[in-house]
Order: structure tokens, then sequence, then C-alpha cells
């Protein structure tokens, strides 16, 4: 089964900015002297630690093909599948992310799916049940590559 379209997006370098409050946290508890107000911190830091981690290591990955559309936010998400069949539109779009789902990441609203990971283009794919939203880097590849395996699909 020959890959048409695979891209593989990381969060935009601007989430990093997570480290400007972990270091406030961190400089707050090695200088704070109630050891209680130091546990506080502690779970401040921990938490703001390993929303960083996640940030720096998370990657949405999406694979279009002659079948359908897999895709997967690693490391903790399991892949999923969308199949041709149940596929009634699918189209690039240039969309309003912030105002629709409120910013990066995977997002859930009624009868919505987004994974948003960058700032360009999106795929747009309706279902009976399901509109999903996928950023994507580079809409050039998507139109050479995706039409003649959706022509049934593709808006006109």
């Amino acid at each position: 089964m020959e890959k048409a379209f695979k891209e593989i997006q990381k969060y935009p370098g601007s989430s990093y900015i997570l480290i400007v409050p972990l270091l406030i946290v961190l400089m707050l508890f090695v200088f704070s002297v109630d050891v209680w107000f130091q546990l506080f911190l502690g779970s401040i830091v921990l938490v703001l630690a390993l929303s960083l981690l996640y940030v720096f290591t998370a990657r949405f990955i999406i694979e279009i093909n002659s079948s359908g559309v897999s895709y997967q936010v690693t490391p903790l998400g399991k892949k999923q599948y969308i199949s041709k069949n149940d596929i009634t539109n699918i189209e690039v779009i240039n969309l309003d992310f912030i105002g629709t789902f409120g910013g990066w990441g995977a997002r859930k609203r009624k009868g919505k799916k987004a994974y948003i990971f960058n700032d360009g283009d999106f795929i747009f794919i309706k279902t009976s049940e399901m509109s999903y939203y996928f950023s994507i880097k580079d809409s050039t590849v998507f139109f050479e590559r995706i039409p003649h395996y959706f022509v049934d699909h593709t808006a006109q």
C-alpha cells in the first residue's frame, strides 16, 4: 500500500514559553523557607516540567493513502483510522484555529475533532459522523498527491 502523503509535525516553537513560568517557580522554590510552600511550589514545578517534556516530545503523524487516513499524536495517543469509504468530503482549507478551537494541540468540539500543530493550512475531512481538521505544513504536496485517491470526495 503506497503512502501518498505523510507528514510529521511538532508543537510550534512559541509553545516552549512554558520554560519561563517553570524558571520563575523554580526560583521561588529555591529561595522559599516555608516547607509547605516548598511542597506546593515543588508540585507546580513537577506539573510544568512534565508539560514541557510533553511539548518537546509530542508529534502529530498523519498518513493518507488509497485506503484512507490514519493519524496519531505520539507518545500518548493511539493510531486512529478513517476509511476512504467513510469520507464524504476532503479538501484543504484556511481556518482561524484560535477562534474555532482555542489553540494548538488535539481539540474536540461537538461533531468536530482538530489536530492543530501549526498555523498553516488544514485538511478538512467530513464523514457522516464527524468533521476532522488536520493541520498540514505543505498544502502543495497534498494538492499534488491526493486528488487522484479521493476524486469523488474532493470539493470542486
